[in-house]
């Protein structure tokens, strides 16, 4: 059986259905067009990995992968029938999102092919993943993500590690919603000891919404700059009483708003002083 799609860019597929029988069938000398691919439904059973699957679609741009059955994304190619160790990781793909993958516990370790199929992605989109720990470990460096997006995630308690963050050179947008646990975005990984200074030189736009146990965005006294931050929505973070414990720097913002739709916003002179004086209104609101 040969399936071709020649001239097809986007596609979606139920992976336990359809997949087997396509790349038995030399799926990827048909779909050398394919940009966009969905995954749907991966099961435990299968004995052919997405990642070295992916391996075989060197022009795939974009990759969206729901209802993920294992508790990794993980395969080092020992018994997948996918022939991928003489090809060359898709240098292309640039957009990853995952939904509704509660089975996730992580998403790559290290030296995995992982590292390799995702290192341009410039958007990673994470939601409904709420056995997910760690999501991007100290050992991944995305040099190119401009697009950070979270939601959903409640098994979550620290976003980023220093070290991760401090690679993140190129982002630009960073989105966290409703993840019930977290309490750090920025924390401590005893990685990166020589230098006490996080600067996110492109970021000009943050969110921060429905995080009831935030307690701040940096855990510890680092010194913080955004010299591009320009906009900061915080919205029903009712425990986070400081933006960052060390110095901060925000020379281009000058409001912090509740919603995206609050043109108005709040601002007390500087976005620690703000987030404070804000905290203590709700208390007093409360009591």
């Amino acid at each position: 059986m040969v399936v071709a799609f020649p001239e097809v860019e986007e596609l979606t597929l139920e992976w336990n259905l359809i997949v087997k029988e396509i790349l038995h069938g030399k799926f990827s000398e048909y779909s050398c067009k394919l940009k966009v691919l969905e995954f749907l439904y991966v099961s435990k059973q299968s004995d052919i990995c997405p990642c070295c699957f992916l391996y075989t679609l060197s022009n795939l741009e974009k990759l969206v992968v729901s209802g993920f059955g294992e508790e990794t994304f993980i395969c080092e190619g020992l018994d997948c029938k996918v022939k991928h160790v003489e090809l060359e990781a898709p240098s292309k793909l640039n957009f990853l999102r995952l939904i509704e993958l509660d089975g996730l516990s992580l998403v790559w370790e290290e030296n995995s092919l992982l590292s390799k199929i995702f290192r341009n992605l410039t958007t990673l989109d994470v939601s409904q993943c709420n056995n997910l720990k760690t999501l991007v470990p100290s050992f991944v460096s995305f040099q190119n993500l401009s697009t950070l997006e979270v939601s959903d995630c409640n098994g979550l308690v620290n976003l980023l590690a220093v070290s991760v963050a401090k690679s993140l050179v190129q982002l630009s947008r960073l989105k966290i919603k409703e993840c019930k646990v977290i309490e750090k975005i920025v924390t401590h990984d005893w990685v990166d000891e020589t230098e006490d200074m996080i600067i996110f030189n492109q970021l000009k736009y943050l969110e921060l919404h429905c995080l009831p146990r935030l307690t701040s965005f940096c855990s510890e006294k680092y010194v913080v700059k955004f010299p591009s931050l320009q906009q900061v929505v915080v919205e029903q973070c009712q425990n986070m009483k400081i933006f960052s414990h060390g110095a901060l720097s925000t020379p281009r913002l000058h409001k912090l708003q509740i919603t995206e739709a609050d043109e108005e916003g709040n601002w007390e002179g500087d976005l620690n002083t703000t987030i404070q004086k804000m905290f203590k209104k709700m208390v007093t609101a409360i009591n």
